[in-house]
């Protein structure tokens, strides 16, 4: 129990406070701690109270003084442990309160993580749709892929057929560079003489075999 310095005073914030109590309360407070009996007592003692002479005095002593010194205690010991709960209620909001902090910043931290996912995931999403798209309008051109590549291969097997295929008369010269053809040329015309000079040889050694119809053919 908390200690009084006089039965009317309370301890408050470390310093001493006077207990108070108006008359209009002090029948209320006497019904509400001591009962109707409390209340009809108070009653007859005012009574005779004034009876014995001191009605006029502006400093009458309140009667039952013992009455009310226990209602004042009373009131002091409940107003201490208003005090006393609502520290406990204070403590407890402010535990609360920390306890929603945390799970607030957790929350946040959910929030930003499911934000980078939904991110993440939408542009995946994004970039099936563009890959998907692609894939469709590859599929529509395709048909027109294919004849290129069928273009493409015969082209390829007409320019290795030419390759492959010997040289006659002036086809040697066609595409050919003009330094080239200077060279082919000369060729040709050593070709050409050395062809001569084999003629004339064989001729020269076998002149009864030679038939002037096998010469376009010897030179073939």
């Amino acid at each position: 129990m908390m200690p009084f310095h006089r039965s009317s005073a309370v301890l408050q914030d470390g310093k001493l406070h006077e207990a108070k109590i108006t008359a209009k309360e002090l029948p209320k407070e006497v019904e509400k701690h001591f009962g109707p009996s409390g209340a009809e007592i108070l009653r007859q003692s005012y009574s005779e109270h004034l009876t014995l002479g001191h009605h006029g005095s502006s400093m009458v002593s309140p009667p039952k003084q013992e009455m009310i010194d226990r209602i004042l205690a009373i009131r002091n010991i409940q107003h201490f442990d208003r005090k006393i709960q609502n520290a406990e209620i204070i403590k407890k909001l402010n535990e609360n309160k920390e306890l929603l902090k945390k799970e607030l910043k957790e929350l946040q931290q959910q929030k930003k993580y499911f934000q980078k996912v939904h991110t993440v995931s939408s542009q995946q999403t994004e970039n099936k749709r563009l890959l998907q798209s692609r894939i469709i309008s590859t599929m529509k051109h395709l048909p027109d892929l294919e004849m290129r590549v069928q273009n493409l291969r015969e082209e390829l097997y007409r320019k290795t057929e030419q390759k492959l295929r010997p040289y006659l008369g002036e086809s040697v010269l066609v595409g050919a560079e003009p330094y080239q053809i200077r060279d082919i040329n000369m060729v040709r015309a050593l070709l050409d003489e050395m062809v001569e000079e084999l003629m004339d040889d064989y001729l020269k050694r076998e002149p009864e075999s030679y038939d002037s119809r096998q010469y376009p053919l010897m030179l073939q």
